[in-house]
């Protein structure tokens, strides 16, 4: 009887060593293995959706070098189209009440093209884009246009001179619009030529104040400088290095449909001397 139960015993400790060692080779298989997902993983953590591009998102800017240049002048559209194109010139909305553009055609100087995308850049980033009024004015136009006026608004759009910006293609006029292209409060509308469109007076509301003088505020940190009495007139300090140029619209688009040069083999037509 005591070898039955010596036998009993040694059986019963051997099975107890059996199922120890199937057990723990049952969780070393276990810990290698993949861990099961959660509920709230998914094969999206591996593979993410592509974001979807904002439908607001304007088409990226092409290369200067793609775009068409002539006596240093380019389509402002053609390089950036975030821009927002209103030429008060190219309609009787302006001054002089005449239609003194043949087009729509926001023309500019490379350097100040370029200046202007950095402040566009700045706006863009705070929700609001650039609004362009007037840009390059050929000289014959602005000849017209001070023609055209009375004596005592003359002095509005001057004669040419060694001082006049647009010609040279280095002057914009512009405001800003938020998202939905509405246009920010301004203290005074497009050419209204009264002591409130000095870009320092103190009369404007808060937010007018505050539109004005972040748009000021943008322009110059593109390098950009603000008219004495215009706080939409904006122009490169080095403006009397550029020729005072006369190229009709009708003509820049005869010489872009030629294939005249292209940025990379014209220059900016600086002169030495101002005309």
């Amino acid at each position: 009887m005591n070898n039955s139960f010596h036998k009993l015993v040694m059986y019963i400790i051997c099975l107890t060593l059996l199922v120890t060692t199937l057990s723990a080779c049952n969780s070393s298989v276990q810990s290698n293995a993949d861990p099961i997902p959660t509920p709230n993983q998914s094969n999206a953590d591996a593979n993410p959706a592509p974001v979807e591009q904002s439908a607001e998102q304007p088409p990226l800017p092409k290369s200067l070098d793609e775009v068409y240049a002539y006596a240093g002048l380019i389509e402002i559209k053609q390089v950036d189209p975030s821009f927002v194109i209103d030429l008060k010139n190219a309609t009787a909305d302006n001054i002089t009440g005449m239609v003194q553009y043949e087009h729509d055609l926001g023309l500019i100087n490379i350097d100040a093209a370029k200046a202007l995308m950095k402040a566009q850049k700045l706006a863009m980033a705070d929700g609001y884009r650039i609004k362009i009024w007037d840009a390059y004015r050929p000289e014959s136009v602005q000849v017209s246009m001070n023609a055209s006026l009375p004596d005592d608004k003359k002095h509005f759009v001057p004669a040419p001179s060694n001082t006049s910006q647009h010609s040279r293609g280095i002057a914009v006029d512009i405001t800003l619009v938020d998202k939905n292209g509405d246009e920010l409060d301004m203290p005074t509308d497009y050419c209204e030529f009264t002591e409130a469109t000095y870009p320092n007076y103190e009369g404007a509301t808060e937010t007018q104040t505050k539109n004005r003088e972040y748009l000021k505020s943008i322009m110059a940190k593109a390098g950009f400088k603000v008219l004495s009495n215009e706080w939409w007139h904006y122009y490169l300090p080095s403006y009397k290095d550029y020729e005072r140029l006369d190229v009709k619209f009708d003509d820049y688009l005869e010489y872009r449909k030629a294939n005249a040069p292209t940025p990379t083999s014209i220059s900016p037509s600086p002169s030495s001397s101002s005309k």
